[in-house]
Parts: C-alpha cells; structure tokens; sequence
C-alpha cells in the first residue's frame, strides 16, 4: 500500500474496493475472520477507530504503523473479535452434551482411562467453557476417579483475562437451575451491579490460553474427547472453515466429538467422521 493524500476517518464514507480486499486478506491471513461485503461497515469502523486513536489521518498510514509495531495487531483484533457469550448459550449443543458424556465416561470406565479433556475453541470471557465445565462436574459424580480438565482459547487477551477471573453479572446466571448456581457460583452482592463469582473448584478444572485457531501449530494440546468451537467459525472464509475443521478433526480423541454452533459444519464429510443428529442438533464424532 502506498501513502494517499491525508484524509479525516471520520467523514469517510467507506474503503475503496482495492483497500477493502487488501485489509481482508491482510486480516484472514492473521486469524481467520473474513470481512466480506456484508462486514466492510465494521472493518471501516474499527480500523477508523484504532487510526484516530493513535491520531493517524488515512488507512495507509495506519498500516504503516500495523507494519511497524506488531502489537499493535492486539489492540485492533480487540475490535474485530465478536466478545458475545452466555452460559450455555446454546441450550440444544448442551443436551446433546449430557448424553455425549454418560457414553464417553462409560467407556473410559471401562477402558481405565481416567482424564476427561474438554476444549472451549472461542471462548471469549469464559461462559463456554465454564459451562463445559460445570457439564463434566455433574457427569463425573457417579465416576469420582474421573480428572476434569477443561482449556479454553481466544484471540482476545482481554476477554481472557475476564474468563480468568470467573466474575460475572448476576443477572448472567439468573436463567439457571438454583442447584447449579448454589454448587457452582457464590454471590458478590456487595458491588455495584451484583456480581456472581465461580467456585473455586470449578475454577480449578479451567484453564485459558491465548491461542490463534489459524496457527495449529500453536495448540500444545493432547487429544480431546470434547471440543466445542461454536459462533466462531462463520467468520471464516470457506476454505479457512474447511481447515479449521480438518485440523479439530486431528486434535479428537478416537471416539471424541466436535460441537460446531448450527449451519458452521454443513456438508462437513471425511474418512473416519460419524455426524449424530441429537434432538435438535447436529455434531461429529471422529470414528478412528
């Protein structure tokens, strides 16, 4: 990219086609998320917003200053990384879950195995995966030699560093069986808005990295029975998908399942992939 004439962020209107292109092959090749035609408005607007703050008057001199200092790179995926999560935000994906863990603990039972892997791909501030979480704790009562451990990754430094401190709203859990919130929350009503704490020994059985889905080589992960990527990978473009689910296929156990959020796996079809219709959704199950 070449320096144009100096131009206010904020009286213009939107990128030109060619600096569009460049941004989103620039921005996919980075992590993954692809800003088509239909998200050019919000690839305008975080770019406008990280440009302004470092008082830069044109897309090229922002990129200059992206060029030049790599960290920057942080600061604008803050902006492009969708931060929205609930507990169990998809309540059909949690049901199949329940019944995905009964077979799984029945055969580890059976085989000796005695750790429980589940990985939150995308897990923003930590509902996913505490939600996993709490999930595997409820199995594993009737198999107390049962280790749980549960991982999760994202993009955002900031989002992990909220999941890491496991404090949310009060009104975020309201929606919970008051058995789960009793076992596994203690309220913070003492701040302004109440608060609700995890356990610690729930907290216990997480732990979160900053990992890029885009980079594999990245993931110093063993194989896992659960992995959960869900509302992440429509961002991808297709053939970024398709990788990304090549390579969850490859960090399954045998016998493990892949949980992508409605219509992100459609027509997903390899040698040794079983796909289950449970109830209401649709998940994988890597045969060998």
């Amino acid at each position: 990219m070449t320096e144009s004439s100096p131009w206010s962020v904020a009286d213009r209107p939107t990128l030109a086609p060619a600096e569009h292109a460049y941004w989103r092959r620039l921005i996919r090749q980075r992590c993954g998320i692809d800003f088509g035609d239909s998200r050019i408005s919000t690839l305008r607007r975080c770019l406008g917003e990280r440009s302004r703050v470092l008082g830069l008057r044109s897309f090229d001199a922002y990129h200059a200053h992206l060029s030049a200092d790599d960290s920057e790179w942080e600061n604008l995926v803050e902006l492009l990384v969708n931060g929205e999560s609930s507990f169990f935000r998809h309540p059909p994906s949690f049901d199949a879950l329940h019944k995905v863990l009964r077979e799984l603990l029945a055969r580890k039972t059976k085989e000796g195995d005695t750790g429980l892997r589940l990985w939150s791909a995308g897990c923003s501030r930590g509902q996913e995966a505490y939600s996993l979480a709490i999930c595997a704790r409820e199995a594993t009562i009737a198999h107390p030699e049962q280790r749980v451990l549960v991982v999760g990754s994202d993009l955002s430094r900031t989002a992990l560093a909220a999941a890491t401190a496991g404090r949310y709203r009060e009104r975020s859990v309201a929606r919970l069986p008051e058995a789960v919130r009793r076992r596994h929350f203690k309220a913070c009503r003492d701040l302004d808005p109440p608060q609700v704490q995890i356990h610690d020994t729930l907290r216990q059985t997480v732990r979160f990295h900053h990992w890029n889905l885009v980079r594999a080589d990245t993931w110093p992960l063993p194989r896992q029975d659960v992995i959960f990527c869900q509302n992440l990978l429509i961002y991808f473009h297709k053939d970024d998908r398709a990788i990304a689910l090549e390579r969850f296929f490859a960090q399954l156990n045998p016998g493990g399942y892949f949980f992508p959020g409605p219509g992100e796996a459609i027509g997903w079809r390899r040698e040794g992939l079983k796909t289950h219709r449970v109830d209401d959704t649709i998940i994988f199950q890597r045969e060998h």
